[in-house]
């Protein structure tokens, strides 16, 4: 057994699931089911208890899990005090992050962090913000990216870009031909929204609100990318953060409508962390990349 061996095992504990641990650590569901044997034949000690269906550890399986996560935590430290000693970056990050921000604002940071430190390995899970930070809480990621940020018990937030939400149109809507777009045009119009359960939905009805503005979606989607893709077809007008539409603006497809307010409104992300989790050399050299380091 090895440091690795404990590692597979918090991960698997952590997601209740073989397949997911797998992916983590780059090996196949059956290499970690084979992994578990191994660990408990050495260990002389039943950790996994086959008579549920469900996902059970056996008590002598909780409390090798507890003693696990110290011994990874504790070698993580010890490596990367010593590559600190060295001036080494080295090593791997996993990054959970919502899409919006891992499709569309992570690559330009990471394409530059890459050529300065090509010896760092980063995996990046896509995820809903709820499961980001599930992923802190559980060390499944050593670092997350949110957008508007919650208070979490056992979690640090560590504040990352403020981006401008601005009215997009497709290029043929009616609206782009217009030199300034009034508020009155805009409660004319068709709209495109996010669901109730995103935090941006929330914001944006605010930013309605002050405005004196009335706008039923006549469409409510889940992500950016989908409503993205509806007022490209011209569905409706949607607000939608600026750096998830740079391609679309490349590409000419969608607008940026001249709306005539001074009120703007903004959406914050930024960076989560779990409470007391060492940051290893990589993580901190990506974090400064991220221009976040100061905030440690």
């Amino acid at each position: 057994m090895n440091i690795e061996n404990f590692r597979i095992y918090n991960d698997l504990v952590a997601n209740q699931s073989f397949s997911k641990a797998g992916k983590l650590n780059g090996i196949t569901q059956s290499a970690v089911s084979q992994q578990l044997r191994n660990m408990e034949k050495s260990l002389g000690s039943l950790i996994l208890d086959r008579n549920y269906k469900d996902f059970q550890l056996t008590r002598e399986g909780k409390y090798i899990h507890e003693v696990s996560i110290n011994l990874v935590q504790q070698y993580d430290r010890l490596i990367g005090t010593l590559q600190e000693m060295r001036n080494e970056v080295a090593g791997s990050i996993r990054l959970s992050a919502i899409y919006s921000i891992g499709l569309h604002v992570l690559p330009s940071y990471l394409t530059r962090f890459m050529k300065e430190f090509p010896q760092v390995n980063i995996q990046i899970e896509y995820r809903r913000a709820k499961s980001v930070y599930e992923d802190i809480l559980n060390n499944s990621a050593d670092m997350g990216l949110v957008a508007y940020p919650q208070n979490r018990k056992g979690i640090e937030t560590i504040p990352f870009e403020q981006e401008q939400l601005v009215f997009a149109a497709g290029i043929d809507h009616p609206l782009t031909k217009k030199e300034e777009v009034n508020l009155s045009d805009l409660e004319k119009s068709d709209f495109v929204g996010f669901d109730m359960s995103i935090p941006t939905r929330s914001a944006i009805d605010t930013f309605f609100e002050s405005l004196n503005l009335s706008i039923q979606p006549v469409m409510e989607f889940d992500n950016i990318e989908t409503v993205k893709r509806a007022v490209e077809i011209n569905s409706g007008i949607a607000m939608l953060p600026r750096p998830t539409i740079s391609q679309e603006l490349a590409r000419k497809t969608l607008v940026i409508l001249p709306v005539n307010t001074d009120k703007s409104i903004y959406r914050p992300t930024a960076l989560i962390l779990k409470e007391n989790h060492f940051i290893c050399p990589a993580l901190k050299a990506l974090m400064k990349t991220l221009n976040t380091i100061q905030n440690i």
